[in-house]
C-alpha cells in the first residue's frame, strides 16, 4: 500500500479499536509480521532477530505508522507464544529462538495459520447498526 494512501492520512475522531479499516489494516500487518518471521528462519535468522525490525518493515512495507507496526508485532508475538503480552514474552520468545530453525519455522507457520483463522479481515463486515428513531410522537412518560 502506498505511502500516501487514505489509510494513513486517516484522522481517527473515534474509538480506533472500533474502526474495521484500522483493525482491518492491522490483521494485514499482523500476517506481514509472521511472513517476515517465517522468511527470516529460511535465512538462519532467529525469530527474535526477525522480530527486532518488524515494526519498522511494517512501517515501510505497508506504509504504516510505527505505533502501529508496533500492535502488530505485539500481535504477532501472541499468536508465536501463545501467551499475553507480559514480563514472561521475552524469556517465551527465547525459549523459541533456541530452537532448531525447522522448529521456529514450524512454529511460526502454526501461528500463521491460527492468525488466519481467528482474526478474519473486517472489510467485508457489515457497517455497524446505528439507531434510527420512529417517525411520529414520541410517547409521553408515563407518572404513577
Amino acid at each position: 500500500m502506498p505511502l500516501n494512501s487514505p489509510w494513513t492520512d486517516r484522522r481517527h475522531t473515534t474509538l480506533w479499536a472500533t474502526d474495521t479499516v484500522v483493525l482491518t489494516r492491522l490483521h494485514e500487518a499482523t500476517q506481514a509480521v509472521l511472513d517476515l518471521a517465517e522468511s527470516g528462519t529460511h535465512d538462519d535468522l532467529p525469530i527474535t532477530q526477525t522480530l527486532c525490525n518488524a515494526r519498522y518493515y511494517v512501517m515501510d512495507v505497508l506504509g504504516l505508522p510505527l505505533d502501529q507496526g508496533m500492535l502488530a508485532e505485539a500481535a504477532a508475538v501472541t499468536q508465536l507464544t501463545g501467551r499475553r503480552l507480559g514480563p514472561d514474552t521475552g524469556e517465551a520468545l527465547e525459549r523459541i529462538a533456541s530452537l532448531p530453525m525447522d522448529r521456529q519455522r514450524s512454529l511460526v507457520q502454526a501461528a500463521s495459520r491460527r492468525h488466519a483463522a481467528t482474526s478474519t479481515p473486517l472489510r467485508a463486515s457489515p457497517p455497524p447498526v446505528r439507531a434510527v428513531r420512529a417517525s411520529g410522537p414520541t410517547p409521553a412518560a408515563r407518572t404513577h
